[in-house]
């Protein structure tokens, strides 16, 4: 059975037991939409790879070199996300070969949040496997669109340099590993502004593409922050642990309303220079899923010693997490708004602060001020408009009369 045709759209009949079959009622049309709808290959790849990428969360611990492996992962896992996205938006789905590489991509992105947890024991063969065999699906999509050429472009430099990279990276280990994996996520995030060039002329739907980051961005946000309260379990079932699972849900879920009511409306309002604006957009939705991979790392380990005192590792990196959050929300929304969003800015505000004075209080009491401050941002985040300019003045000047 070949995957849904977007061109068909088969009607449904009753099928209900009855004396007779009898056909559904029509219904009544659909309010017409301005851009195209998600398609489920899309739709699985943005939950796949975006449990993947905020999977990463389960390597941050209280050392740097767990941090630095947390977000190397989280890096590489969000720039094949971006890049799904982006060639989903640009290269017809009508074509079946593209829509079965999409579909062998979002495959890969289960086995890529599997094998996350050992990427630096046993399982990182199969990660840089997984991460490889999506670059080149990508790739092969790529190419059914004649506009990016057969040489060299965004997509087939991480899978002809990336993903080779970390395939030589897994015959070392610890920090070797670590700097030849850092070094692909970095060659991951340049590249696209290097060869922007190769895409610039190819047709992009803004508003599908917000459907797009919304819809992937609330998997990494949303969808981390459960599968980390789920796998916690409640041995303790201490007053201090529940304590922190509700801190938990209400620091994920403002940071996503956060998001949600400034950042998407910002990436739809008209720029002067759009392409710029796609990119800057793209890098904060790199800063936010950095900053939730970071802030649920600290989170899991305050689940892990709820009454313990993290001292400025647990404080440092909860309130870091944050402060990438929103600092990228927060700069790309005001330049794409053309006007500070003092809310976010607050926010960044609020986690400097914050990280200071959580270092000398236990876990729990740091992770429910976290919260409280992304609610009380959450609660004033709207999108501040730049004010209108004064209309001029259409008076007629005065002709002499002549004599």
């Amino acid at each position: 059975m070949s995957m849904s045709d977007p061109d068909l759209d088969p009607r449904l009949a009753d099928t209900r037991p009855g004396p007779h079959v009898r056909q559904r009622m029509p219904s009544p049309p659909d309010p017409p939409v301005r851009h195209r709808a998600l398609h489920p290959v899309e739709t699985m790849g943005d939950v796949t790879l975006g449990l993947a990428t905020v999977a990463a969360a389960v390597l941050v611990d209280a050392s740097s070199s767990g941090i630095g492996i947390g977000l190397t992962i989280a890096v590489l896992s969000f720039t094949v996300w971006f890049s799904f996205a982006e060639v989903a938006n640009r290269v017809t789905l009508r074509r079946r070969d593209v829509r079965w590489s999409l579909m062998v991509t979002a495959v890969a992105g289960i086995a890529m949040a599997v094998a996350t947890p050992g990427v630096m024991a046993g399982s990182g063969i199969v990660y840089a496997a997984a991460y490889w065999v999506a670059r080149l699906a990508l790739s092969r999509a790529v190419w059914a669109r004649p506009e990016f050429g057969w040489g060299v472009n965004p997509y087939t430099m991480s899978a002809f340099f990336s993903g080779p990279l970390l395939i030589a990276g897994c015959v070392t280990e610890g920090d070797a590993r670590l700097a030849i994996w850092l070094s692909a996520a970095l060659h991951d995030v340049a590249v696209p502004v290097v060869l922007r060039s190769k895409a610039l002329g190819l047709a992009a739907d803004p508003e599908h593409f917000a459907d797009r980051y919304t819809f992937g961005v609330g998997t990494m946000v949303l969808g981390g922050g459960a599968v980390l309260l789920a796998g916690a379990g409640a041995q303790s079932g201490g007053w201090a642990w529940w304590l922190s699972c509700a801190a938990v849900a209400l620091l994920v879920a403002s940071l996503w309303w956060a998001y949600v009511a400034v950042l998407r409306p910002a990436q739809l309002a008209p720029s002067d220079e759009p392409a710029l604006g796609r990119q800057l957009v793209a890098y904060a939705h790199l800063s936010l899923a950095a900053g939730a991979v970071l802030a649920l790392g600290a989170a899991r380990l305050t689940l892990a010693d709820p009454l313990g005192d993290g001292g400025a590792w647990v404080s440092g990196i909860l309130f870091s997490g944050l402060l990438i959050a929103y600092g990228g929300m927060a700069g790309v929304s005001s330049w794409l708004l053309q006007r500070p969003q003092w809310p976010l800015w607050a926010g960044v505000a609020g986690s400097c602060a914050l990280a200071v004075a959580g270092a000398f209080v236990p876990n729990v009491v740091t992770l429910c001020a976290a919260a409280a401050a992304a609610v009380a941002v959450a609660a004033v985040a709207r999108p501040l408009l730049r004010a209108p300019r004064p209309a001029e003045s259409r008076t007629t000047p005065l002709v002499p009369a002549s004599s």
